[in-house]
C-alpha cells in the first residue's frame, strides 16, 4: 500500500510537470505564431503600399510622356529639346528611348548637341531615382516596424551612391551593418534613417 502511494505520488508529480511543460510549450508556440503571422501581415501591407506608390509613379510617367508626344513629334527643335529635358528629368528610363528617335530629326546642329548632352546625363538621373525609391521603400517599412527590411533598402541605397557620396556616411553605415548582423534591427534602421535624412 505504501509503495503504491509512492508510485501514485511520483506519477502525480510527473504528470503535473508534463502538463506545465506542455502548457508552456503551447503558449510559446501560440506566441511565436502570433508574432510570425503579425509580421507577415505587416510585410504584405508594406509591400502593397510600395507597389501602389510605384504604380502611381508609372502612371504619372506614362501620362507625362503621352502629353509630350505632340511636341516631340511636331514641335520646333527648341520645343523638342525642352520636352526631352523634361522627360529626362522626370522619366529618365523613357528619355533614352525617345531621344534615340527624336534627336536625329533635329534640324539645328547645336540643338542636337544639347539634346545629346541631356540624354548622356540620363544614367545619373536613373541612379538618383533608384536611390530615392529605395529610401522611400525604407521609410514605408519603418512605418510598419519592419526594421530588417528597412535596413536592406538603406544598404541598397548606399550601394547606388558614388564613392565621394559614400565617404560622408561610411562610418555610420559600417556601424549599422554590425548592428544588423547582431539582430539589432531597430538600432540599425534608426541609425541609417538619420544617416540618409539628417535634420
Amino acid at each position: 500500500m505504501n509503495e503504491n502511494s509512492k508510485l501514485l505520488e511520483k506519477f502525480d508529480i510527473v504528470s503535473k510537470f508534463c502538463t506545465s511543460a506542455a502548457g508552456l510549450a503551447l503558449s510559446a508556440a501560440i506566441g511565436f505564431s502570433t508574432v510570425y503571422f503579425s509580421h507577415q501581415a505587416a510585410e504584405r501591407q508594406a509591400n502593397a503600399q510600395i507597389e501602389t506608390l510605384s504604380l502611381q509613379k508609372r502612371s504619372s510617367a506614362a501620362q507625362l510622356e503621352l502629353s509630350l508626344m505632340p511636341v516631340l513629334t511636331h514641335g520646333t527643335d527648341s520645343e523638342r529639346q525642352f520636352a526631352l529635358s523634361l522627360l529626362a528629368s522626370l522619366v529618365p528610363e523613357e528619355a533614352e528611348r525617345v531621344g534615340s528617335i527624336v534627336i536625329p530629326q533635329f534640324k539645328s546642329e547645336q540643338q542636337r548637341r544639347e539634346a545629346t548632352q541631356t540624354i548622356s546625363a540620363v544614367p545619373e538621373k536613373k541612379r538618383d531615382q533608384e536611390f530615392r525609391q529605395l529610401i522611400q521603400n525604407a521609410a514605408v517599412y519603418r512605418q510598419f516596424s519592419l526594421d530588417a527590411n528597412a535596413c536592406r533598402e538603406y544598404f541598397a541605397a548606399y550601394d547606388t551612391l558614388s564613392e565621394v557620396e559614400r565617404k560622408g556616411i561610411a562610418t555610420e553605415i559600417e556601424t549599422a551593418r554590425r548592428e544588423y548582423s547582431r539582430g539589432q534591427f531597430n538600432d540599425a534602421a534608426a541609425r541609417l534613417q538619420m544617416a540618409f535624412n539628417p535634420k
